[in-house]
């Protein structure tokens, strides 16, 4: 099983990001398969793909069509934040028919 990450950072200093870091942690501990798309990189784990534009009318475009790019491998599609990162996945899922959370 493959899992897209959608969250806005991993930086340690921001509440997203703490809780993004800690969740992949422990998917690291579990062995389990994922790339994270993010908009700025830490350098925290290898799996971090900085690929995603801070949110603006015509970024929310380019970002829906980065991340339908890269997703076409994967299994589940998982957001950390209902705004717009929740939207990104949704949209996919719903064209691609495959798992949300």
């Amino acid at each position: 099983m493959r899992i897209l990450i959608i969250t806005p950072t991993l930086l340690e200093n921001s509440g997203w990001g703490r809780y993004s870091y800690k969740i992949l942690s422990e998917y690291k501990k579990n062995r389990i398969d994922f790339i994270v798309c993010t908009e700025n990189k830490s350098g925290l784990i290898p799996e971090e793909r900085v690929v995603l534009l801070p949110f603006s009318a015509t970024s929310f475009l380019k970002n829906i069509i980065k991340v339908k790019k890269i997703s076409k491998n994967f299994d589940i599609v998982h957001a950390f934040d209902g705004w717009p990162y929740g939207i990104y996945a949704f949209l996919l899922c719903l064209e691609q028919k495959r798992n949300y959370l």
